[in-house]
């Protein structure tokens, strides 16, 4: 894969176009949290973050869930050298049981 320079990211920004408002995504944070306050309600969940692209959606929900919940995180990948693999990698597994919990899943992309 071939590396891009500081350069290369600067231009693009420069060129790039916003699609959707920090207002609209803070709002569909929002309507989200509501909807999850809705579904958690009374079932003290555990909000288990993706480590590291779920840290930023996290977040963003956290300061709006209104649901008593236990956090943890995971940190895996099936990338290699910006490639994507079939094998994952454990960089940090779960280190609590979660057969017969309610468990919320953040992250970023969930592509596999």
């Amino acid at each position: 894969m071939t590396q891009i320079n500081n350069q290369e990211i600067e231009k693009t920004l420069r060129n790039s176009e916003c699609l959707i408002s920090s207002i609209e995504v803070a709002a569909a944070y929002e309507r989200l949290a509501a909807q999850l306050n809705l579904h958690y309600a009374g079932l003290n969940p555990i909000v288990m973050v993706v480590m590291n692209g779920g840290l930023i959606p996290a977040g963003q929900l956290l300061t709006h869930l209104t649901f008593y919940h236990r956090m943890h995180y995971i940190h895996a990948t099936r990338y290699r050298d910006n490639e994507g693999t079939d094998e994952l990698d454990w960089k940090y597994k779960p280190d609590v049981s979660i057969e017969g919990e309610h468990v919320l899943l953040i992250d970023d992309i969930f592509d596999e």
